[in-house]
């Protein structure tokens, strides 16, 4: 029954989606959805002050991480255009730590993505599948669920599975992370980020 519980929690406070929506902008993560402001959540203090990834070699964006004020997840990460004043969120991912979890997170990965597909019918799904993690040279990998909308935007749920190397050098853990990015952000993460 708690684990029941707890997925239903996690379902339904973490995307705040009128029936068979078709717009990104209709999903949340802890109330914040792409093309808000980051500063209605955070000061630019608290922004400033956050933890910056710094793995990116191009810099059109940065991706601040943020551990306070959260209720559904461990910790986020929202994805911004550098010289943007305004920090319109144009990426942001809820990150729940699974470590060492990996058929838990697996399970939690399927039964998201399965209630997003009816939510969001007219998306285009796309199988789960694995990649390696694109800037890890010691075997790190996430199993991927993505949905594209009709604008473009994705929504992925993922299971992040680092290394040993990996989680010693940069501090991470294993992770679930749900995620939706803007059609501009999502491909410069997938084809110039690490370029």
């Amino acid at each position: 029954m708690k684990k029941l519980f707890t997925y239903l929690f996690f379902i339904i406070f973490s995307f705040q989606t009128p029936s068979l929506a078709d717009d990104i902008r209709d999903f949340q993560i802890e109330g914040m959805s792409v093309g808000d402001s980051l500063l209605d959540y955070y000061s630019e203090k608290e922004i400033n002050k956050s933890r910056k990834v710094t793995k990116y070699k191009d810099k059109t964006y940065t991706t601040a991480t943020f551990y306070e004020k959260l209720n559904m997840y461990d910790a986020i990460s929202v994805s911004y255009k550098t010289k943007d004043n305004n920090f319109i969120i144009e990426g942001i991912r809820g990150n729940k730590v699974f470590n060492n979890r990996f058929k838990e997170c697996y399970k939690q990965q399927d039964q998201i993505f399965d209630e997003l597909k009816l939510l969001f019918p007219k998306s285009e799904s796309f199988n789960t599948r694995f990649k390696d993690v694109s800037w890890s040279k010691s075997g790190s990998n996430t199993r991927q669920s993505f949905l594209k909308f009709n604008d473009g935007s994705f929504s992925g749920v993922q299971c992040y599975k680092y290394s040993k190397k990996d989680k010693k050098k940069f501090n991470v853990k294993d992770y679930l992370g749900v995620s939706l990015t803007m059609k501009e952000y999502n491909y410069w993460l997938t084809n110039i980020a690490f370029k």
